[in-house]
């Protein structure tokens, strides 16, 4: 049994970032991806975000433990609303979706836990200064 707690808690650990200096909450990211045209044309649409703006769509659905294809998933839609963008088969850059994973995690925001299993869920979640910024960013005040 203990042996199974520091197997997950080394999952769910955050790695170490030292010597790295992520990007401010304020930088631009650039997020790709495609949608089908009426006339069955794929075209390319991409949206410039602030890692914040990106932040603010998905920090909601990690209050609990969420599986990635969920974030995956809320963050997608939550471009496409904000940024109103064609929803027709509409696909989200696989490349830009990893490195708003890894960004996420650089800044400290979240923290990862990676299964054992290869066909298991990750698992993303809030860390107490990421669950700190989405209250700062989405509880209303006068």
């Amino acid at each position: 049994e203990n042996e199974t707690l520091k197997k997950s808690a080394a999952a769910s650990a955050l790695p170490d970032f030292s010597g790295i200096e992520p990007a401010d909450l304020e930088a631009e990211f650039t997020v790709h991806g495609t949608y089908l045209t009426v006339n069955n044309v794929r075209q390319q649409w991409s949206a410039s975000m602030s890692w914040r703006e990106i932040f603010f769509l998905i920090s909601p659905y990690l209050v609990k433990p969420t599986a990635e294809e969920h974030v995956r998933s809320s963050l997608h839609s939550g471009i496409i609303q904000s940024k109103g963008i064609k929803s027709l088969r509409n696909i989200l850059n696989d490349q830009d979706f990893q490195t708003i994973a890894i960004q996420m995690r650089a800044l400290g925001l979240v923290a990862v836990k990676i299964p054992e299993d290869p066909s298991g869920a990750v698992i993303w979640r809030l860390t107490t200064k990421g669950e700190q910024l989405m209250y700062k960013l989405r509880v209303q005040t006068h």
